[in-house]
């Protein structure tokens, strides 16, 4: 199986290597671990690039919201834990962010028709 993942920001993060994760909203069919993902940057437009290709060797999701802990699931949905706000900017570092509370206001500016808890995907290669 392989999944493509574009991508907006961060590109020199990503070439670097420095970034090894996005987080996503839920798809149809979750990204699994193993898997083959293709990196873009600006993907379905004519300015397409691919930057390159990982595996994914971790997923699990999380729900965000503005204000409250975000919480971490596994993927078969059998546990789930508060992440502390340590853990929680770790997140967010990770993914190319400063802290957590950009991250926040990153994904609501992207994703107006968020509600108040919202299910995301972590993937990391």
């Amino acid at each position: 199986m392989t999944a493509l993942i574009g991508f907006t920001v961060f590109k020199e993060k990503i070439l670097s290597g420095e970034k090894r994760q996005t987080i996503r909203k839920m798809r149809q069919y979750p990204v699994k671990i193993s898997e083959i993902l293709h990196l873009y940057w600006k993907l379905r437009t004519k300015v397409c690039e691919k930057l390159g290709e990982g595996v994914c060797n971790e997923t699990f999701m999380v729900l965000i919201s503005r204000s409250t802990r975000i919480l971490k699931v596994n993927m078969e949905m059998t546990d789930c834990e508060f992440l502390t706000d340590e853990e929680a900017d770790d997140l967010a570092r990770r993914d190319g962010f400063r802290d957590q509370w950009e991250m926040r206001a990153w994904l609501y500016d992207k994703h107006s028709d968020m509600n108040s808890m919202t299910m995301f995907q972590v993937i990391r290669w």
